[in-house]
C-alpha cells in the first residue's frame, strides 16, 4: 500500500498518509510490434568478438512502418553470447519490449590439446568470490562490507543446470606462446553425504546417471539429490592435455555445496526474472513468450511465442520456469540494466500521458530532465491504472496472480512464491546516467492536488513480495539470505538550490505483504528505504537477522501495522527516523489484541543509529527540521539536563539526536475521548536481553488514557489540542509543557518532585527514552496525528 508521510514539527510531528498512486497504462503513439537482426552472422570461432553495437536491427511498428538502425542507434540492450567454448550458443537483442534471439555455432581453433603443457587450473571467479567472502575472519575486525556470518554452505539449484566452468593456462609448444583454455575438458567425481557433518561417499557409477547429468562442465541435479550436501572433485582430463608440469594436487578443483530443491540457478538479469511470477504480462516479451489471461484460474498462462528464449543453463524455454521455482540462486554479481527491463516500467516521451506528467513538474528542472526513461510511478487513481502489474481484464483493481488490490508498491521483480539466495554475491542498482532508462522516480502523484512534487516519494522496489492465496489460506514465508545489495539513493543533505530544482527518488530494496519475510546475513546500503511493509497486525512479520543496513535516504524501515524482530544486526544512518512504526488509518477498535499494531522487538546485541541535525533529506523533504530543534532545545535543556540526562551528541559544532523510531497513530481522536477509537496498543517498541525485557514503549496504553482523563475539558469534550507531551524512561512517566514536569496524582496533575519522583530518572540504566506528542498543539486540530519518538539517552555532564 502506498504511503507518504509529511511532517510539520515544532513541539510535534504531523504525519499524513497519502493515497495510492497508479501508473498510466496507455500505449505509446508508436508501438514496436517486432524486431529482428538483419543478416546475422551465425558461425564464430572460440573467443572471437561480436560487435554488438554495429548489429543492424529491423524494427516493425504497429502502424505498419519499418526502420533499420544499429543497436547503438536504438540504444537497445543485448544479452551476450558465450564465445569462450565450442558448441551452440545465442545472443538476444531487446528493444521496445520485444526480443530477437540469434543462434550461433562456435567452433574451436584447431589446437592439438596434447601439444599444450598446462600450468594452472582455475575455478570460476564467482566461486572464488564466494570462498573469499565466506572465509573465517579469525581475529580480524569486521568491516562494514563484511557479511556478519561466514562459512555458510554454497547453494546450487536443481531446476536447471549448475555451470561450473574452470579455465586453464599453458604453453602451446608448437607456437611457443601462452594460451588460455576457457572451458577446459575435465572429468568429475561426485560425492554425497546426508548430513552436513557426515562423511562423504562417492556416488556409485550405476547410480550417478539418476543423481546428476554431467555435460561440458555443467551439472543438472535430480530430485534425488535435493537436500544433499555434495562434493565435486573436478580434474583436468589427462588424456586431452599434457599435465606433467603440474603438481598432482593442482590438477583437481574441489567444490562443495548443498542442492536446493526447486532452486533456479541465476547467472544474469534475464535469469533473475523467472522469480517475477506476478508480472508475467510485462516480462513475457523478454522471455519470447505469449501471456494469455485464464479466466478460470484468474492468472496469466505463458506459452511459447514466435522466438522463445532459452538460456545456456536451461533445459527448457525460460518462460517455463516462471511460477515453477521456489528459489533463485545467484552465481556471480549482477548490476541491473534498465534496458533489459520491461518497457512498461518506464516513462517514454512517446507516451500519450507523457506531456501531462511533464506539465506537473514544470519548473523543477532537475526532474524535467530526468522524466524520460524514469520509473513510471504514474498518475493518480482517477486518471489511470497501474499497468506494471497484471490486472484481470475489465478490472482496474485486481492483481490477477494474487487477488490483492493494485494499491501496492511497485517492484522490478514481483513474486508470491520465490525466495533469494545470494551465495555472498551482490545485486547493484546503478547510479543515474544521462540518456536512456534509469531507476529513479520523478513523477509522484499522491492526489490530484499534489501537482508539483519537488520530492517524489519512491514507490519502486527491487523486490516485491506478495501474500500467496491458495487452498491453505493466506500463507507466505520468504527468505533473503547471504546477499549484498547496493541501491542508488544514499542519505544526504539537501541544499536549497537542489530543493528548488526537485530531487528524484531512487530504488527501495524490498516491499512485502506476507506472513513471514526473513533477511538473514544481508549487507545493504544506499536505498531510499530498505524495507517497506504493507501489513495488518499479526498477518505480517519481518525478521532481520545477522544483517547490516546502512545509509538509507529516507527511513531504514517503514512498518505499516506489522511486526519486526531484529537480532544481531546493525541498522545505521538514515535521512529520517530509522524506523517508522505506523498504525495508519486503522484506528477503529477491533478485536486484535494488544500487539497487533506495528510492533518492533530488538535484541540487546543489535545497533540502531540515525543521528540527525534536522537538515537531513527526510526532515527537509517533509518540513520536519523543527523536530530536532525542539528535542535538542526545550526538551534537552529545560527538562532532561535538570534530571542528569541528555539526548545529544555533538560533532563539528552541531547537535545530533539519535532518532531510532517514530511510532505513529492517526488520528488523535483517541485523545479526544471518542470511545470507538480507543485501542489498547497501536504500536510497541521493545528491547530484549535474552528472554528479559529491558525497556518497552507503547502507544495508547493505560497511562496515556489516564493522562487524557486529567487533561482540561473544553466545551464538555476532551481536545487533542490540550494534550501535553509525555516522557517515558523505563517504567516512569511524566508529562511536560517543555518547561516543567508533572506527574498524575489522585487529584490530577501534580508538580514533578525530583527528590521523590525522579529517582528512576537519575539512577536507571535504560539507554532510551520515548517522548509521546500530539501534533494538535501546532495544527489546532483534534484530528492531528499522535506519535512517540524513541531516542537514545545518556548521562549529562555540564560543560
Amino acid at each position: 500500500m502506498k504511503k507518504r508521510i509529511s511532517v510539520l514539527i515544532a513541539i510535534v510531528l504531523v504525519i499524513a498518509v497519502a493515497l495510492p498512486v497508479l501508473a498510466s497504462c496507455e500505449t505509446p503513439n508508436k508501438t514496436v510490434s517486432s524486431i529482428s537482426v538483419v543478416s546475422p552472422k551465425t558461425e564464430y570461432k572460440v573467443d572471437e568478438a561480436i560487435d554488438y553495437d554495429s548489429l543492424k536491427i529491423e524494427v516493425k511498428y504497429d502502424d505498419g512502418t519499418t526502420e533499420i538502425k544499429t543497436v547503438k542507434e536504438l540504444k537497445a540492450s543485448v544479452t551476450k553470447a558465450d564465445l569462450s567454448k565450442s558448441g551452440n550458443t545465442s545472443y538476444t537483442v531487446i528493444y521496445g519490449g520485444k526480443s530477437a534471439t540469434v543462434n550461433i555455432k562456435v567452433t574451436a581453433e584447431v589446437v592439438e590439446p596434447t601439444k599444450v603443457q598446462l600450468q594452472t587450473f582455475v575455478e570460476p571467479s564467482f566461486y572464488t568470490e564466494y570462498t573469499t567472502k565466506s572465509a573465517d575472519r579469525g581475529d580480524k575486525e569486521e568491516t562494514r562490507s563484511d557479511f556478519r556470518i561466514t562459512e555458510q554452505t554454497y547453494e546450487v539449484g536443481n531446476a536447471n543446470k549448475f555451470i561450473f566452468r574452470p579455465s586453464a593456462t599453458g604453453l602451446d609448444i608448437e607456437a611457443q606462446k601462452t594460451v588460455t583454455i576457457s572451458n577446459v575438458k575435465t572429468t568429475a567425481k561426485v560425492y554425497s553425504k546426508d548430513a552436513q557433518n557426515g562423511t562423504y561417499t562417492e556416488v556409485a557409477a550405476d547410480a550417478l546417471a539418476d543423481f546428476v547429468t554431467i555435460e561440458d562442465n555443467t551439472y543438472l541435479f535430480s530430485e534425488q539429490a535435493a537436500g544433499k550436501y555434495i562434493k565435486l572433485e573436478i580434474t583436468l582430463d589427462s588424456e586431452e592435455y599434457d599435465v606433467d608440469l603440474m603438481e598432482e594436487e593442482l590438477r583437481t578443483i574441489t567444490v562443495e555445496f548443498v542442492v536446493v530443491d526447486g532452486g533456479y540457478n541465476v547467472y544474469n538479469q534475464l535469469g533473475l526474472s523467472v522469480m517475477c511470477d506476478l508480472q508475467k504480462q510485462a516480462w513475457s516479451q523478454l522471455w519470447g513468450a505469449t501471456a494469455t489471461y485464464n479466466a478460470d484460474t484468474q492468472k496469466y498462462d505463458l506459452t511459447a511465442g514466435a522466438n522463445p528464449v532459452k538460456l545456456e543453463s536451461d533445459t527448457d524455454y525460460l518462460y517455463t520456469y516462471v511460477g515453477n521455482v521456489k528459489w533463485v540462486i545467484l552465481h556471480g554479481d549482477l548490476t541491473l540494466d534498465a534496458e533489459q527491463m520491461p518497457a512498461q516500467y518506464f516513462w517514454d516521451s512517446k507516451d500519450p500521458s507523457y506531456n501531462t506528467a511533464l506539465e506537473s513538474i514544470k519548473g523543477l528542472t532537475n526532474l524535467e530532465s530526468k522524466l524520460n526513461g524514469s520509473l513510471k510511478d504514474g498518475l493518480n487513481n482517477g486518471q489511470s491504472v497501474n499497468y506494471t502489474k497484471d490486472t484481470i481484464p475489465g478490472s482496474d483493481h485486481v492483481v490477477a496472480e494474487t487477488g490483492i488490490s493494485v494499491n501496492m508498491q511497485n517492484g522490478l521483480f514481483a513474486t508470491n512464491k520465490v525466495s533469494v539466495s545470494g551465495n555472498y554475491h551482490s545485486i547493484i542498482v546503478p547510479e543515474y546516467k544521462e540518456g536512456g532508462r534509469h531507476f529513479y522516480t520523478v513523477v509522484d502523484y499522491d492526489n490530484a492536488s499534489d501537482s508539483k512534487p519537488a520530492y517524489p516519494v519512491s514507490h519502486w522496489s527491487v523486490f516485491q513480495i506478495h501474500m500467496k492465496n491458495d487452498a491453505s489460506g493466506l500463507e507466505a514465508k520468504y527468505n533473503f539470505k547471504n546477499l549484498s545489495m547496493s541501491g542508488n539513493n544514499a542519505k544526504d543533505d539537501v541544499a536549497p538550490d537542489e530543493k528548488a530544482k526537485g530531487i528524484p527518488a531512487g530504488m527501495m530494496m524490498v516491499n512485502c505483504y506476507s506472513n513471514g519475510l526473513t533477511f538473514d546475513n544481508i549487507v545493504s546500503e544506499k536505498f531510499y528505504t530498505n524495507v517497506i511493509v504493507d501489513g495488518y497486525g499479526d498477518i505480517t512479520r519481518v525478521d532481520i537477522l545477522n544483517s547490516k543496513f546502512y545509509d538509507s535516504y529516507s527511513n531504514m524501515c517503514y512498518m505499516w501495522r506489522s511486526k519486526v524482530f531484529i537480532e544481531n544486526s546493525e541498522l545505521i544512518g538514515a535521512g529520517g527516523p530509522l524506523f517508522i512504526l505506523c498504525d495508519g488509518a486503522r484506528n477503529i477498535a477491533e478485536n486484535r489484541g494488544d500487539d497487533n499494531g506495528p510492533n518492533m522487538t530488538v535484541d540487546k546485541k543489535s545497533v540502531l543509529q540515525s543521528y540527525a541535525t534536522g537538515n537531513e533529506s527526510w526532515y527537509v523533504n517533509f518540513d520536519a527540521q523543527a523536530l530536532i530543534g525542539q528535542l535538542s532545545g526545550a526538551l534537552e535543556k529545560q527538562v532532561l539536563n535538570k534530571l542528569g540526562k541528555t539526548i545529544l551528541t555533538k560533532q563539528n559544532g552541531l547537535d545530533y539526536v539519535n532518532v531510532i523510531a517514530a511510532m505513529i497513530c492517526d488520528p488523535a481522536k483517541i485523545i479526544a475521548g471518542q470511545s470507538e477509537y480507543l485501542i489498547d496498543v497501536c504500536g510497541r517498541y521493545t528491547t530484549m536481553d535474552g528472554e528479559t525485557v529491558v525497556e518497552q514503549f507503547a502507544m495508547h496504553n493505560q497511562v496515556l488514557t489516564t493522562l487524557r482523563e486529567s487533561t482540561r475539558v473544553v466545551d464538555g469534550k476532551y481536545h487533542a489540542t490540550q494534550f501535553p507531551a509525555i516522557i517515558q524512561v523505563g517504567n516512569l512517566y511524566a508529562f511536560t509543557d517543555m518547561t516543567n514536569l508533572y506527574t498524575l496524582g489522585a487529584s490530577g496533575a501534580q508538580p514533578f518532585n525530583p527528590a521523590t519522583d525522579g529517582v528512576a530518572w537519575a539512577t536507571n540504566t535504560n539507554d532510551k527514552i520515548c517522548v509521546y506528542m500530539s501534533a494538535a498543539s501546532q495544527s489546532k486540530s483534534d484530528n492531528a496525528p499522535y506519535f512517540g519518538a524513541i531516542l537514545d539517552v545518556a548521562p549529562f555532564q555540564a560543560q
